[in-house]
């Protein structure tokens, strides 16, 4: 486990629960529901570029817990993903706040960082290789190529709950 303490800016968010007719511009719907009062709610997420390429990072590493609390804002505008303990696994347990993009194309350039990935891995690569099994490693190699071949973000399984709870 490593640490980096990010002094978060309390004043953005990238994940938030609004009232529907008030998610900002830009902002990706990821889901309707009810508050605890009955009342209408979307969670929805921003089209920053950092969270494109932290959706697809999350996707292939399998990410089963990426809770709008663990997508940070620090005070110069930088957006961080923290806690990735719950990655790797060789089944498929991805769940995000960050579906926003579900089953549409995948940017060209992000596409040329999974191929250089995917170039990196090929023969082994010890410092990702060291930390998991073989299956773990054969798993990751295959969502990688998979992204190369079907170059579109995820959709939902439905095996699998989608979204992590709670959602903060």
């Amino acid at each position: 486990m490593c640490q980096l303490w990010i002094d978060e800016d309390g004043e953005s968010h990238e994940v938030a629960v609004v009232r529907p007719g008030r998610m900002p511009r830009d902002w990706r719907e990821v889901l309707d529901a009810e508050d605890g009062n009955g009342r209408p709610v979307v969670l929805a997420h921003s089209s920053h570029d950092a969270l494109v390429r932290l959706a697809v990072f999350d996707a292939i590493v399998n990410n089963a817990d990426r809770k709008g609390g663990h997508i940070l804002t620090d005070g110069s505008g930088r957006v961080w993903g923290i806690d990735h303990g719950v990655t790797f696994s060789v089944e498929d347990k991805l769940r995000t706040v960050l579906w926003g993009w579900a089953g549409e194309v995948i940017p060209d350039d992000i596409l040329t960082d999974v191929g250089l990935l995917h170039d990196t891995l090929a023969d082994g690569f010890d410092p990702v290789d060291r930390w998991l099994d073989d299956e773990e490693r054969e798993a990751l190699r295959h969502r990688v190529r998979t992204f190369l071949h079907e170059p579109r973000f995820p959709q939902p399984s439905g095996r699998w709950p989608a979204i992590p709870w709670p959602v903060f």
